[in-house]
């Protein structure tokens, strides 16, 4: 029995870097691409408009807040969100049960409103050479639209050519 038992707990040391390897080693990974883009108003540029992006990470959720960045519209209303990247464990354990969860969101406050002008979610990241497009957005804030009580902007989301 005292050789069962002996067995039974070199087993489970043995074991031990895989269940604990969530804190051994990390890896950096693409959250989100960067986002350029115009606001105009009936064709004509918006300056000083202040743009708020807020991300979601299921695995930063039970240790951090959401990242909030804002940034202001230049004299051309241009503006430029930098890519979102993040630290993930290489664990055993995390490769194993993780799925990825990350929202995206943009809002402004115009004319004395709330418009959500960018909202989406991705299952996956993009790492180690991946793809890395930047996502080119316009918005036109006379083109409005309510949704459920909320303003949204109609805007227009395409790829930046490498």
């Amino acid at each position: 029995m005292q050789v069962i038992r002996l067995r039974a707990i070199q087993f489970l040391l043995a074991l031990t870097p895989l269940f604990y390897s969530c804190a051994m080693a990390t890896e950096q990974v693409l959250l989100w691409p960067a986002i350029e883009g115009q606001i105009l108003n009936a064709g004509k540029p918006v300056h000083g408009l202040e743009l708020t992006q807020t991300l979601y990470w299921n695995y930063e959720e039970s240790k951090a807040p959401p990242r909030v960045l804002t940034v202001k519209t230049d004299a051309e209303g241009r503006f430029v969100f930098p890519k979102i990247t993040g630290e993930i464990s290489t664990g055993f354990l995390t490769r194993l049960f993780h799925q990825p969860g990350i929202g995206l969101g943009i809002d402004t406050t115009f004319q004395g409103r709330l418009i959500n002008l960018y909202a989406a979610a991705n299952g996956t990241y993009t790492h180690k050479g991946g793809f890395e497009a930047t996502d080119l957005m316009t918005c036109d804030l006379s083109n409005l639209e309510a949704f459920d009580g909320r303003l949204i902007g109609n805007c227009e989301v395409t790829e930046k050519p490498l």
